[in-house]
Order: C-alpha cells, then sequence, then structure tokens
C-alpha cells in the first residue's frame, strides 16, 4: 500500500513538478530558439560583414577609377603631347603623391607613342617614347626631391604599349565609334593580375580608359596598383579579432582561384607572406581560408557566396563572399570566427533566458508553497473535524473559510451532518443514524433521465448496517446519471458514518468526472488506512446513457441482474475489475442489489436466491420501476414470514420505459 501523504505536501509536490515540466519545455524551446536566433544573426553579421568589406575594397579600387576618368575628362578637354611630357608630370604627380597605392600612370596613343610615370624609391622615373624614334629606343628620365634636376638617358627597352593587355582591353572595350564622352567609372577596364614590364618583375593590376583629344587623337589613359599594395591593404583589415578579408582573382571556384590580397594572420611577416603567397592558389595559404573555400565549391552554385558556417582548426568559423568587377572576376571573402562574432550576443541572451527562468522558477516554487497552505489549512481543518466526529465528538469546531467552491460545499455538507448527528447522537445511535443516511427516493429520481425509470427499496435491519445507494447526475450531460450501491461490513454508528462518507466519495467522484474504474478506486482508497474493512467491502457503480441506451458498470460483489423484455431472459453480470457495458432495450431493466436480498430465508430455511428473483420479475416486467422495487421488498417480506431483519436490504431498479403503441 503506497504510503499516504498530507493534501497541502502532495499539491505542493505536484504544482512544484508541474512548473519543472513547464520550466523544461521552456528551456528546451529557448535553446531551440537561442540556437536559431544565433543562426540568422551570424548570417546576418556575417552578411554585413561582407558587405562592409566589399564597401571598403570597392572604395580601394574606385578610387583608382575615379583617377582614371579625372586624368581622361582633363586630356580629352585639353589634349596630351607626349613629346612635352611636364603638363603631363604637372597632372599625374599630385595623384600618384594622394593616392599611395597607385604606383604608376599611363598616357599611350595608337601610334605607339607613350608616356609612363612611377614611383622608384625616393622619387620619379618617367619613361617616354615617341613614334618617330627607332623601334624600343625610350628616354627615360629620373629625379627626386632631394634632386629636383632630372636626369635624362635613352635606353632601348622593347617596349610598346599597345601589345599590353590594358591598351587592348580598353580599345576592344570601347572602340572610337562607340565611345561615352561621359567617361564614366563603369567603363574603367581593369586588367587580370600580370607581371610589369619592370626590374623588380612585380605584380599588378591596371585599370585603364581610351579617350579622344580635341584633335581626333585617340589616347588610353591607365593606373597601375602593385598586388603588394592590395594586400598591404588587405591584411591591415581585420573583421573582429580573429577575422580576416582575403581577394581572389578568378572566373570560377576551383583551382584557377588566385590570391591578389592575402588574409591577416599569416604566420609569416608582410613581405614574406606577399613574396611567398601572391597569386598562389588559396590552399597555399592554409588556415581557415582552405576550409572555407572546400565549404564554398562544395555548396550549389546559386548559393555558393551566402553566409555559411563551417569548421577550422576545432573552431566553428562563419565565411561569406562577394564578387566585384565587370565581368566580375575579383572575389572578396570575409572571414570570422563564431565565438567572436556572435558569442557575447548569444551568451548574454542565455543569462538573461536563465536569470528569467531561474527567477521565474523561484516566484513558483513560493506562490506553490502559499497555495498549498491556503488550501490545505482548509483541508486539514475539515479532516480534523471529521475525525472529531467519527469519534462521537459533535461539538463546533472552527469556522472553515475557504474561497473554493467545492471546499465551502464540502464544509457546509459537513456542518450540516454534525449538527445532524449531534441532534440524534441522544437517541438510538445505530438505528437512527443508518435511516438518516440512507438516500431519500424522491432525491433519487429527481435526476433521472427521460425515458427511464429509478425505483429503490432500502430496509435497514435491527443492528445498524453499512449498506448504501446513491444516484447522481452527470455534471457535463443530463442524459447521463451515475449509480452507486455499496456494502460497508460492520455494524454500529462507524460503519454507517463510513457508508455515509462512501456517498460522499461517490459524490464527489462523479462531479469531477472521473472513470466508474476511478470512482471504484477512489472509494476503496477512502478505506486504505482500515484494510480489514476494505478487503471486506462490496462496491458496485454504474452510469445509464440515455442517449445512446447503454449502461456501463462495475462491481467487486454486489450482486447486478439484466432482464432483456424482449426476449425474457436474465443474465447475471459477474464481478470484475474492468467496467462493462449492458445494452438497454425498450422495457428492459436492471436490478442493483445487495447479497442480503438473496440470502434471505423462508421459516422452511430455504433461499429466496436468483431464481425467486427472476420469477418475481418475469412476473412483473410491464410493473414500473417504483412499483416493482417494493414489490420485491414486499415478496422478501412474505417470503421470510416477516422475520426480523439481520442484514440490510437494499436494490436499485433502472428501467427503460417501451414506447407506447401507436
Amino acid at each position: 500500500m503506497a504510503r499516504a501523504i498530507t493534501f497541502q505536501r502532495s499539491l505542493f509536490w505536484n504544482m512544484t513538478g508541474g512548473i519543472a515540466i513547464l520550466v523544461v519545455l521552456f528551456l528546451g524551446v529557448a535553446v531551440v530558439n537561442i540556437e536559431y536566433a544565433r543562426e540568422r544573426l551570424a548570417t546576418d553579421l556575417t552578411q554585413r560583414a561582407v558587405n562592409d568589406t566589399r564597401t571598403t575594397v570597392d572604395h580601394f579600387f574606385q578610387r583608382v577609377s575615379e583617377l582614371v576618368v579625372v586624368s581622361a575628362r582633363h586630356f580629352a578637354g585639353v589634349g596630351a603631347d607626349l613629346n612635352d611630357p611636364e603638363p603631363l608630370d604637372r597632372h599625374f604627380m599630385p595623384l600618384l603623391s594622394t593616392v599611395a597605392r597607385v604606383s604608376g600612370a599611363i598616357v599611350a596613343a595608337r601610334d605607339g607613342g607613350f608616356y609612363y610615370l612611377r614611383r622608384v624609391d625616393e622619387g620619379w622615373q618617367r619613361l617616354v617614347r615617341d613614334p618617330g624614334w627607332e623601334a624600343g629606343r625610350v628616354l627615360v628620365t629620373r629625379w627626386s626631391d632631394e634632386d629636383p634636376e632630372p636626369l635624362s638617358e635613352w635606353q632601348d627597352t622593347g617596349y610598346d604599349a599597345r601589345t599590353r593587355p590594358w591598351f587592348q582591353d580598353a580599345m576592344a572595350i570601347q572602340p572610337p565609334a562607340e565611345r561615352d564622352p561621359t567617361y564614366s567609372t563603369s567603363l574603367v577596364e581593369w586588367t587580370p593580375p600580370y607581371r610589369y614590364p619592370s626590374p623588380r618583375n612585380e605584380h599588378g593590376v591596371t585599370a585603364s580608359l581610351t579617350f579622344e583629344t580635341p584633335d581626333g587623337s585617340d589616347y588610353v589613359v591607365s593606373f597601375d596598383v602593385l598586388l603588394r599594395d592590395i594586400s598591404t591593404f588587405t591584411m591591415d583589415l581585420r573583421l573582429k579579432e580573429s577575422g580576416s578579408v582575403t581577394v581572389l582573382y578568378g572566373d570560377e571556384l576551383d583551382d584557377e582561384l588566385a590570391v591578389i590580397g592575402l588574409p591577416a594572420g599569416v604566420a609569416e611577416t608582410p613581405e614574406e607572406a606577399i613574396e611567398k603567397y601572391l597569386l598562389a592558389p588559396p590552399s597555399a595559404v592554409g588556415g581557415p581560408l582552405v576550409d572555407y573555400v572546400a565549404a564554398m565549391t562544395a555548396a550549389p552554385s546559386d548559393t555558393q557566396l551566402e553566409p555559411r558556417r563551417f569548421a577550422s582548426g576545432g573552431k566553428q568559423w562563419w565565411g561569406a563572399g562577394a564578387r566585384y568587377g565587370s565581368p566580375a572576376r575579383v572575389l572578396i571573402l570575409a572571414l570570422v570566427p563564431q565565438n567572436e562574432l556572435v558569442g557575447q550576443v548569444v551568451q548574454g541572451l542565455a543569462v538573461g533566458v536563465l536569470s528569467s527562468t531561474l527567477l521565474v522558477t523561484l516566484l513558483g516554487i513560493w506562490r506553490s508553497s502559499r497555495l498549498s497552505r491556503q488550501y490545505a489549512r482548509a483541508i486539514e481543518e475539515l479532516a480534523g473535524q471529521t475525525e472529531s466526529m467519527a469519534g462521537l465528538n459533535f461539538e463546533k469546531g472552527a469556522e472553515v473559510r475557504s474561497r473554493i467552491e467545492e471546499i465551502q460545499t464540502l464544509a457546509l455538507a459537513q456542518e450540516q451532518l454534525r449538527r445532524s448527528l449531534e441532534a440524534i447522537s441522544s437517541r438510538d445511535e445505530n438505528l437512527l443514524i443508518a435511516r438518516s443516511m440512507r438516500a431519500e427516493e424522491k432525491l433519487v429520481s429527481e435526476g433521472v433521465p427521460a425515458g427511464y425509470e429509478l425505483g429503490v427499496f432500502d430496509r435497514c435491519a435491527e443492528a445498524v448496517g453499512g449498506s448504501v445507494f446513491d444516484a447522481a447526475v452527470h455534471p457535463d450531460s443530463e442524459t447521463r446519471l451515475s449509480l452507486l450501491i455499496a456494502v460497508v461490513p460492520g455494524e454500529g454508528v462507524t460503519t454507517a458514518y463510513e457508508a455515509g462518507r462512501v456517498r460522499g466519495v461517490f459524490q464527489a467522484a462523479v462531479r469531477l468526472g472521473t472513470s466508474l474504474a476511478e470512482q471504484a478506486r477512489q472509494i476503496r482508497g477512502h478505506f486504505e488506512k482500515l484494510p480489514q474493512l476494505q478487503a471486506s467491502l462490496a462496491v458496485c457503480v454504474a452510469e445509464v446513457d440515455s442517449k445512446n441506451h447503454t449502461l456501463s458498470l462495475q462491481t467487486d460483489a454486489c450482486p447486478v441482474v439484466h432482464f432483456a423484455a424482449s426476449t425474457g431472459t436474465f443474465r447475471w453480470i459477474e464481478p470484475s475489475v474492468e467496467p462493462e457495458r449492458i445494452a438497454l432495450g425498450e422495457g428492459d431493466s436492471v436490478l442493483l442489489l445487495t447479497e442480503s436480498v438473496l440470502r434471505v430465508l423462508s421459516p422452511a430455511r430455504a433461499c429466496f436466491g436468483r431464481e425467486g428473483l427472476e420469477e418475481f420479475v418475469s412476473a412483473h416486467a410491464t410493473t414500473d420501476a417504483e412499483t416493482l422495487a417494493h414489490g420485491i421488498g414486499a415478496a422478501l417480506d412474505e417470503f421470510s414470514d416477516a422475520s426480523p431483519l439481520e442484514r440490510d436490504r437494499t436494490l436499485v431498479v433502472l428501467r427503460r420505459v417501451a414506447a407506447r403503441a401507436g
């Protein structure tokens, strides 16, 4: 037998358990939502980072494109005399000094002449070629701020600007017949990375644009940007603490990609890294760049540049890419560790959720404790008064106050019971208490569904017994009526009182809408502190459904018989732990009775038994339920020759009324 606990403790632990379940569910949902929020936040922040990086890199290249356009517009207006380089010097030197990332500027004519100004060491170097000079012959002039006097010499370089990719691409992209006189930056052509024809053999890219001078001559103006300058720029870009920006060049996301802007955080010094990795594939650089490119190339082509999470070096990273240029051959990649990207935000969110959950949990437990004490106080007081009445102490106890309607009803009923017991305590207690606890027939008949009749016969023995019957309308449906017949073993006041408590438990169980099995369990559970009484307790609970014309019942010792009017047959219901359902036809009757009805003896010691009951019911099959119940009682008196009752005789007759013909 399970160990009993107080109502307050039971209520507290049940409420606390409910709170714990809700907290677990809430935390589970919170974890899922935090993970989703982290994914969305990381995606948005990564996309924002790559957009910001693209803007920064775009500004890097856009500034050079603007210099190209400014120069094209300038010389388109004033002309370009390559044999008079000083005006060209005055134009280009301030531009190259202002924009450090530009290493040189060139103006080349279609006839083969060109002007080339570039920074060298701490000074300047200018190369000029006239088309009338010998092939490959170039005039080279050098000067510096410390030695402003120009020093010129002739050199045979073999350099022809018209063969360079920047010249050919510019002429091909915008031939004279299609030239846009506005000279927009969108027309500036950027070459792929290539090796400059210089002593250092450095790599770079060139931005170029064609223009036409007032005399109708075609020229190309271009600016050189060393890849070393691009890498110096990208290696200075830091996303958070450990994030980096990498610039690649290539049309496809494959092994043909080449690094033109190195990321921050490489192991070598900047000079060593530039020398070692410039124009190398990403796999040569290593680190998170390799893992991200692998994850990116494995994705579908339409989502390759979208923000994604990847693992590198035992850590989670986020990366995204963006294309730049026309055509878009430049690929900008932004890579950031996840913990630096959203770690603090998610940590703060998690701490906030856990803190609020803990606070709500503590408040819930505190509230559960208060409510359990508040509700249990009234129940405990009622239980104490019940124990006092069980000990034949009928003095009025403390007033039970509660805002709970059911507790108020229970307190009122118990007070009425106390008053009744107090009023009759001076009389023959055994007989009067037993009879006062019998249900009035008119009370039983008030809740009978339409189309049904209910009759009761109940006679108390000389010594007060514990038979009890009751009926209660289901709270959710007027078409459902619950019935009870039970026998509490023993005799005397205590037995009669316990029988009355059986009715109280039954009424409460019906009001709560419990099942038949639960009703029987609760009635038996009421006597768990009295194991001997509980073992001999006989209980039958039933429920009639007038809508479906069925009777569901569960009995463990009380006899139940079903009379089928259509066939005139009887079926006795055997005790069972599982409820049984009976279909009720028109004119059918079901009798719920105590065992004492069948054991009535005649003066000759013959037993009334099942045969006597079946014979009487068959002879009065069309009689109404009340008449049939009292008729059976009269038949029992006649059979026993009205001898004194040794045991209570109680039976309940439920009859479905037959439809009238016509």
